[in-house]
């Protein structure tokens, strides 16, 4: 396994659910389903749970704070995380980079790296020896053009003719397609990442960049029976300048828990950016009580789901092409 750098200084120490006005601008036009962050899972299953729970988006960095508390005494847990299964996009794909490169941890206060191990798939062969035999990045399915690409860092193989004959079998199977530009990679992969804690209550923080979903904003879609009851929003909190067109809405689905169950806790925060332009920020607060700002929001308990998401919208005027 090879273990992903990650981590990064934590400047408050209060566990609070925050996400920052300054998202990245989109388009009148854009669209996308968005990349939610698969959640985390606990081995054994249900080990621990999650007494309270915390979020920070500043652009598009999302920060997660956990109190993980254990449900009985003295038992090691390991939290382990994988990506979805990945191929490539093609081109003008939002977010090609579904393996969440950027994904990193803090436990108890301090950096600490995941073990990765990352599975790439040729149909249901697993093709994962051969990849790195050859001494390929299984994440060049990510890049458009999807050429087979070095892993970023490997030092030369310490036997290059394993590395010829592990190649020559990726291009036998159709793994690596010849091209006239270079080889392009065909298969697909899955992130797989994994952290071993010690028996005991843990504070475990993770950052990772929002791939929120985008679209076209109307009224409709705002008052929309299902998008009016996931993020709360009242028919009088739609801005009447709505109505002149060019503006985009962005979905935000926030895993707040552990193994697809709720948090005991959620708070969220908004700390809106100036130069981010105007923005309408809507979520839910327990019971369904509705949360539309406009600015900043101070630390406001909100409503996960049934499986521990904290949907959030911003609605804001399109960046001009």
């Amino acid at each position: 396994m090879r273990a992903h750098p990650g981590a990064q200084t934590w400047r408050t120490a209060l566990a609070v659910l925050a996400v920052a006005g300054s998202a990245s601008a989109a388009h009148a036009d854009d669209t996308s389903p968005g990349v939610p962050l698969p959640p985390l899972h606990a081995s054994p299953a249900g080990a621990l749970c999650t007494a309270q729970a915390a979020l920070q988006i500043a652009g598009r960095r999302v920060r997660l704070a956990l109190a993980l508390a254990p449900r009985g005494a003295g038992t090691a847990v390991a939290l382990s995380w994988q990506s979805e299964r990945i191929a490539w996009m093609g081109y003008g794909e939002t977010y090609p980079d579904r393996q969440f490169p950027e994904l990193a941890f803090e436990l108890d206060g301090a950096p600490v790296s995941a073990a990765s191990h990352d599975e790439a798939m040729l149909g249901a062969d697993d093709i994962s020896t051969l990849v790195a035999a050859a001494g390929l990045d299984p994440f060049s399915i990510t890049e458009t053009p999807p050429f087979a690409a070095p892993r970023a860092g490997a030092d030369r193989p310490a036997d290059p003719s394993a590395a010829t004959a592990a190649h020559a079998e990726l291009l036998r199977r159709g793994a690596i397609e010849a091209a006239k530009e270079g080889e392009l990679a065909k298969w697909t992969v899955r992130r797989h990442l994994e952290l071993a804690l010690a028996p005991g209550a843990h504070r475990l923080r993770v950052a990772y960049d929002a791939r929120p979903g985008i679209e076209p904003a109307t009224r409709a879609a705002l008052v929309a029976p299902a998008t009016a009851r996931r993020y709360c929003i009242a028919a009088t909190a739609v801005p009447k300048a709505l109505a002149a067109g060019g503006w985009v809405i962005e979905r935000y689905d926030l895993p707040a828990g552990l193994d697809g169950t709720p948090p005991g806790r959620a708070t969220l925060a908004i700390d809106a950016d100036p130069k981010a332009g105007p923005a309408r920020w809507f979520a839910c607060g327990p019971g369904g009580r509705p949360i539309a700002v406009a600015a900043t929001l101070a630390p406001t308990a909100v409503q996960p789901d049934a499986q521990g998401v904290v949907h959030v919208l911003r609605l804001s005027p399109a960046t001009p092409d």
